[in-house]
């Protein structure tokens, strides 16, 4: 007589929300992981600024002057 292999089925909630609307806790995962990478964009722009603005150079530019009433005959 050969052992026969017995199988049981069990629910093991894990996770954010687990044994609740598990599409609105993923979706709540979702938004925070945006909002994570958000904190961490601003985090590094404002870490490591860019160096282009600052050497910035205004030239004048030349500008012809015209009567008032436009261009007299």
């Amino acid at each position: 007589m050969s052992p026969r292999t017995r199988y049981v089925d069990y629910y093991l909630p894990v996770g954010p929300g687990a044994g609740g609307n598990t599409v609105a806790a993923m979706f709540a995962a979702f938004g925070l992981v945006v909002v994570f990478a958000l904190l961490v964009l601003v985090a590094v722009v404002l870490a490591f600024p860019g160096t282009d603005y600052p050497s910035v150079e205004y030239t004048p530019v030349p500008v012809t002057s015209a009567p008032v009433g436009g261009e007299q005959r």
